[in-house]
């Protein structure tokens, strides 16, 4: 809705901007890492958009997984010494950067659940594929409360 648009406002104040939309995964692309998202997916986007603007330095803004994996991209660019040169500032909205208080989302990140992903996305099982609905479910049983 253009009246509760972030994107809206932040065009009205004056700032380009430039989205990263997730999409869902073919089948070839099952076995892609965390490495090659943050390669092919944040820190390519990331150069995209500066050379495209045609400034060095670019604001950067992470919503949920994706602000995991910008965080993670933007260390990768400070283990290369070219943070400083490359990001003028980074936001996070929902976005899980401490694992050792995840808050609710904790249910999913004990040992048994990632025994049992790691069967399934391993080389015996679906690679890096999660049905839709399991994540739906998954979801939607963080906001429980909102179902009732």
């Amino acid at each position: 809705k253009p009246e509760n648009s972030f994107v809206a406002h932040a065009v009205a104040q004056g700032f380009n901007v430039y989205l990263v939309s997730w999409r869902n995964v073919p089948e070839e692309l099952k076995t892609l890492t965390w490495k090659d998202y943050l390669e092919e997916g944040a820190l390519t986007a990331i150069d995209e958009v500066r050379s495209h603007a045609g400034i060095e330095k670019i604001n950067v803004l992470g919503f949920c997984v994706g602000g995991t994996i910008l965080a993670s991209a933007l260390g990768v660019l400070a283990a290369r010494g070219e943070l400083d040169d490359f990001i003028e500032s980074a936001t996070y909205l929902t976005t899980l950067l401490d694992f050792s208080e995840p808050g609710d989302i904790k249910a999913y990140l004990g040992e048994s659940t990632y025994q049992m992903r790691a069967q399934q996305f391993g080389p015996d099982g679906t690679g890096g594929m999660m049905k839709g609905s399991e994540l739906a479910q998954s979801f939607a049983s963080l906001r429980a409360n909102d179902l009732i």
